[in-house]
């Protein structure tokens, strides 16, 4: 009996630490860059545009593109992280962060509004590790916040992978900020499947 409670005890502390190791990772993600810019080698090509008072900014994802202009490669950032989403959104300065929000929301109205559902993805995960340490020896809690994660990771997984970018001046990469954050969401998945799984079996 005491051998059972022990190993109980361990599964229920290795889930918490997984939990809280993986909501920390969403949180550096989200201070770490979400997306790299840059002059591509054909830049250069860009002058046409650049005439006019405008550098042109594509991003595509599957059958929609986003669009924004710059009005001058001085302009553009050369990083964007998650938390500097909302304050790039309200910068003339900073409106590709308007083509990048562009890729997670269908329309570009209410965009200042939007950006600040970018504090969702530290919030969310750090809430789930919560609830997980506090409510997960329930095995319907702990199930349901690892189905919640384990969407949000198949959603952010979805997304990163099949979002590409087209430039005449730009080139846009993807940061391993964002994929920080679909990997902390994916480890937050897991410890709630462990957790739901031993605690379920412990109470039958």
């Amino acid at each position: 009996m005491t051998l059972r409670v022990t190993r109980r005890a361990a599964r229920r502390v290795a889930s918490w630490a997984l939990a809280w190791i993986s909501a920390g990772t969403v949180v550096a993600g989200f201070l770490l860059p979400w997306a790299f810019l840059q002059p591509s080698p054909g830049a250069e090509l860009g002058s046409v545009l650049r005439h006019l008072g405008e550098i042109g900014i594509s991003i595509h994802q599957g059958d929609r593109t986003v669009s924004t202009t710059l009005s001058d490669l001085a302009d553009l950032p050369r990083q964007v992280t998650g938390a500097e989403i909302p304050r790039l959104v309200r910068d003339e300065r900073g409106q590709v962060a308007i083509a990048l929000l562009g890729l997670f929301t269908k329309s570009a109205r209410r965009l200042e509004e939007k950006s600040l559902a970018v504090y969702l993805v530290p919030g969310v995960a750090t809430a789930a590790a919560l609830l997980l340490t506090a409510a997960g020896a329930w095995p319907a809690v702990a199930a349901g916040l690892a189905a919640a994660c384990a969407l949000i990771a198949g959603f952010g997984w979805w997304k990163l992978s099949t979002a590409g970018t087209a430039t005449l001046a730009v080139a846009i990469t993807v940061g391993p900020g964002l994929w920080l954050s679909v990997w902390g969401y994916a480890g937050l998945a897991l410890a709630g499947a462990v957790l739901a799984f031993a605690e379920g079996r412990d109470r039958s």
